[in-house]
């Protein structure tokens, strides 16, 4: 199989969602972010500066000023930077899986659902049939880190839109893993 294939890819059973959209679709406006976002910091250090110069404000208050808003608007694109990095990693596997991978159609069930810090998580288990063979796969978790710590293991989010219905997976024999397309 080749690379047609990635952006057809929405989930797989062991990362949960994952984005196939051209990497130059996810890095160009991640670019913009950023640049938009240190703008900002520029823009409030200078009005900032500004201000603590006019009113004498206390030197302790304005650095603390500044350090909270530089923490608080870089936040966000290192958090970006984090999903940008692991849906790169993501991919790499995919590359991989599809090598040997079939198009198969399969019954997605909702075997449970947790909730987590506010998100949804949903634990689904996927049967598809190989030659007569009736295979059985349930959702997987990454590696334990800090991002996704304390999550209940099996339990992904953004997954209950594939529960309960039939869909189109890619399977992979030789890496036992299962991938679901968009619909």
């Amino acid at each position: 199989m080749d690379n047609k294939l990635i952006p057809r890819i929405s989930a797989t059973l062991k990362y949960g969602a994952f984005s196939g959209e051209s990497r130059k679709r996810i890095i160009i406006p991640y670019i913009i972010l950023v640049s938009i976002f240190v703008f900002g910091i520029i823009l409030f250090i200078t009005m900032t500066s500004f201000d603590y110069l006019n009113e004498k404000s206390s030197l302790t208050e304005y650095i603390i000023g500044i350090v909270a808003i530089t923490v608080g608007f870089l936040s966000v694109p290192c958090v970006l930077l984090f999903l940008i990095i692991r849906n790169e990693k993501i991919r790499k596997h995919i590359l991989v899986w599809i090598d040997d991978a079939v198009e198969l159609s399969a019954y997605c069930k909702n075997i449970g659902v947790k909730h987590w810090i506010g998100i949804q998580l949903t634990r689904l288990q996927v049967e598809f049939n190989i030659n007569g063979v009736t295979y059985v796969r349930t959702t997987d978790i990454e590696r334990r880190s800090l991002f996704n710590f304390g999550r209940p293991l099996g339990f992904l989010a953004s997954m209950s839109k594939y529960a309960d219905k039939s869909i189109k997976i890619l399977y992979s024999p030789k890496y036992d893993e299962v991938m679901i397309l968009k619909d």
